[in-house]
């Protein structure tokens, strides 16, 4: 009696690893845009979709679980991001490993305090008042163009004031010459 069922061929295991990469890929990607954007939550269902699918040991493995770590540490679960830090500091790829322990490090660090003094407050304007149209608006008024730039004309000078008497500068700079040409007549 024979299995009526088909027998997968060697290139289906292929397009299967393949269909496998590319999911990997594109929650991977997903995952890193929702980072990114801020979105933490988003970013932490897509990195542990990946992380799921994907060989924890490869280096691309690592690479998805350190942003794993980064979006945990975002999405304000310190304990999971460190927790999978300290994971990866174990793991088989060196690059993988050496930026574990310095996202580790980075992780427990203590929190500073910060001083009231220090932050600045930027005001929502989503809640300014309907009434000030300054704040609705925008400011669409046309830009001005700078002014062109006048041709520099330089002052005249009043005859007055400039010194005509001969100073002896130039006899005296006439003679030196005179005498350097001499000397160097005479060398030649």
């Amino acid at each position: 009696m024979t299995d009526d069922r088909a027998q997968p061929a060697p290139d289906d295991n292929r397009a299967s690893a393949d269909d496998t990469h590319a999911i990997i890929a594109a929650a991977f990607e997903r995952g890193k845009r929702a980072f990114e954007g801020g979105q933490y939550r988003g970013a932490i269902a897509a990195l542990e979709s990946a992380t799921a699918r994907v060989n924890p040991l490869s280096a691309w493995g690592g690479e998805i679980q350190l942003f794993l770590v980064s979006a945990y540490e975002g999405g304000g679960d310190r304990q999971s991001a460190q927790t999978l830090c300290r994971t990866l500091t174990q793991h088989p790829d060196l690059e993988t490993r050496d930026l574990a322990k310095r996202l580790l490090y980075v992780l427990e660090a203590p929190v500073l305090k910060t001083r009231p003094e220090w932050i600045v407050e930027i005001p929502d304007l989503a809640a300014a008042e309907a009434s000030d149209e300054r704040l609705q608006r925008g400011s669409s008024a046309t830009p001005r163009q700078p002014p062109e730039p006048q041709p520099w004309i330089p002052e005249p000078v009043d005859p007055s004031l400039v010194n005509l008497h001969d100073n002896r500068f130039i006899g005296v700079a006439l003679l030196a010459v005179a005498l350097l040409g001499i000397a160097i007549a005479l060398s030649i």
